[in-house]
């Protein structure tokens, strides 16, 4: 997790992050980086093979539909597309904001920024949904966006007050400020 960290820090490229990754769990510091992308490569095909999407994202999606809704990821640009392809869900999106292209990643300011200025609103306008307290909620909040915690487990702790939800079901409900007291609740 330290070279993604760096990468997004925007010390280390997404490239440079996923050798080093490679060269630490093959436990060769000596791979070449075309052996590294190669392996990379490999593991990503077995991954993405197995990657779907939750099933409370589209019917979440469908009721929002004709809501500005946008994606802001630390992770790499065509990987996530390729995710949101495969889940039938990229057409709900207009503004995608990846780390590898703003040069830094969740938690810093900039990425969220980034997609305010895209959407063309200032922070304040907007609710963002993630699903990290550290790299999502806290800075989305510390910038003036509504944040809300998706977590899905329940079993993060934090001390970062925020309207956190167990799934996307609740969305609707939080976004309005009427969520069940079950599902969405104040951390202190």
């Amino acid at each position: 997790m330290n070279h993604f960290q760096r990468f997004a820090r925007g010390e280390i490229s997404l490239w440079e992050q996923c050798r080093a990754r490679m060269r630490e769990i093959f436990r060769d510091p000596g791979l070449t980086d075309a052996d590294c992308d190669s392996r990379y490569r490999v593991f990503m095909e077995h991954y993405e093979a197995r990657c779907e999407g939750y099933p409370d994202a589209v019917p979440c999606l469908r009721r929002l539909d004709g809501n500005a809704l946008g994606i802001i990821s630390n992770g790499g640009r065509e990987q996530q597309t390729k995710k949101l392809k495969r889940a039938g869900v990229v057409h709900y999106f207009s503004v995608f904001v990846f780390s590898e292209d703003v040069g830094v990643g969740k938690p810093a300011p900039g990425i969220f920024l980034e997609a305010c200025r895209q959407a063309g609103v200032q922070p304040a306008a907007c609710a963002h949904i993630g699903d990290d307290a550290v790299a999502d909620v806290a800075p989305s909040q510390t910038l003036g966006m509504r944040a809300i915690w998706l977590d899905r487990l329940g079993v993060e702790a934090s001390s970062i007050s925020a309207t956190r939800i167990s799934n996307l079901h609740d969305l609707e409900s939080a976004l309005s400020g009427d969520a069940p007291a079950e599902t969405v609740f104040e951390r202190n």
